[in-house]
């Protein structure tokens, strides 16, 4: 499983633009679905779509840009995953299927977050609501979420305490799970590298993780946008089943090696 977002902030037309990059990143990471925001694009057709794809086995849904502003984009390969539906509402769209090798469904959602903090809410409360008409399917959403979880997440920037809480709460009701992030510390940079913040991200459903469950995400080396291109991907590796039930991404949380001592410590003091 491979998934990439990215807000590329408008595409180009030649080699040396946005589309030139962006289309070589995809034939380097090979991913299974692409998500894309601040497009700006028109309504685009299947054959311009097979051609920055690289292939002609995908599909493909768009919110076009509004005025000269936003727009969205995601492709998925059709040799892996079957659409039977699609999602599209305000700033978001998504697509519903089913991942052909395992038959398990799998709903991947494209997010692009507003500034305004009242539509941002009316977006928690609608992905909220998409997620609890099927709570037991898997879940992906990514995207440019426009918001951060603490203030860690910012530098140089003006953090908002209430609506960081607010965006805290969206993911603890819904069970999501934010997998930690390597790469990089930022997702965006910009004021010529004076204001840096982590608002592009993954998060996805405990029955994303219980069927793909080696996971990681990378912040990648920015192209031409002031955002990066973030990865998830799964690690397939078959070394046998574990002995304990765990998560390999617990393993990049910095306080995964203290809160394992810890408990372990207090077993063996039970123990004695």
């Amino acid at each position: 499983m491979k998934i990439i977002t990215y807000n590329i902030r408008a595409f180009g037309s030649g080699l040396d633009t946005k589309y030139g990059p962006t289309k070589r990143l995809i034939l380097k990471e090979k991913p299974n679905f692409l998500a894309l925001q601040e497009t700006k694009l028109h309504p685009m057709n299947l054959s311009w779509i097979q051609t920055f794809w690289g292939s002609v086995d995908c599909e493909f849904i768009q919110q076009p840009m509004v005025g000269l502003s936003g727009g969205q984009l995601l492709i998925w390969d059709t040799t892996l995953f079957d659409a039977y539906d699609v999602i599209i509402f305000d700033r978001v769209i998504g697509v519903r299927g089913t991942w052909k090798s395992s038959g398990e469904k799998l709903n991947v959602v494209n997010v692009y977050g507003p500034h305004d903090d009242t539509k941002k809410q009316l977006l928690w409360n609608s992905l909220s609501a998409l997620i609890e008409n099927d709570p037991q399917e898997a879940w992906v959403l990514c995207g440019d979420f426009n918001e951060v979880r603490d203030e860690t997440e910012r530098l140089n920037c003006v953090f908002d305490e209430n609506r960081a809480r607010r965006f805290n709460s969206f993911i603890l009701n819904n069970n999501l799970v934010d997998i930690h992030m390597g790469g990089r510390k930022f997702t965006r940079v910009c004021d010529n590298g004076i204001k840096f913040s982590k608002i592009d991200r993954f998060l996805v459903s405990q029955n994303f993780i219980s069927l793909w469950g080696n996971l990681s995400v990378v912040a990648m080396e920015r192209l031409t946008s002031d955002h990066c291109p973030v990865l998830l991907k799964d690690d397939d590796k078959d070394f046998g089943p574990k002995p304990f039930k765990i998560f390999d991404f617990w393993m990049d949380d910095p306080e995964f090696k203290d809160v394992v001592s810890q408990s372990w410590s207090e077993e063996c003091e039970h123990m004695l």
